[in-house]
């Protein structure tokens, strides 16, 4: 959070997907700011600039590089949500009703799988 208020100053670096998607949702939705601002494109880029300095020294080396996300919020960039084919049809939804007890589940404020 730090870096990115030096980047957008003011701006809330989860604003991605508004109230439908939260920190702890399922749900997906592009990135709202630029690609360069995103988390994964954040550490890569760290990443990166670590390997080329320790390229340099003569002695061995190890690099440990964790990415925030694929968690929630799932919020790719718009151009690798864009490059993923439509789905070939809609979600199978239940006929029988064995989850009618969470299809509009409501805990936390969210209607994410968290009853």
């Amino acid at each position: 959070d730090r870096w990115f208020q030096t980047q957008k100053p003011g701006e809330d670096p989860e604003k991605s997907g508004g109230d439908e998607v939260d920190w702890n949702s399922w749900r997906g939705t592009t990135f709202v700011y630029e690609e360069r601002l995103h988390p994964t494109a954040w550490t890569g880029a760290r990443a990166v600039a670590k390997l080329r300095q320790l390229a340099e020294k003569k002695t061995p080396w190890f690099l440990k590089v964790s990415f925030h996300r694929p968690h929630s919020p799932y919020d790719p960039p718009k151009r690798l949500l864009d490059a993923q084919p439509a789905p070939p049809a809609p979600p199978v939804v239940s006929s029988s009703g064995w989850d009618a007890e969470w299809r509009n589940c409501s805990a936390q404020m969210s209607r994410d799988a968290y009853c």
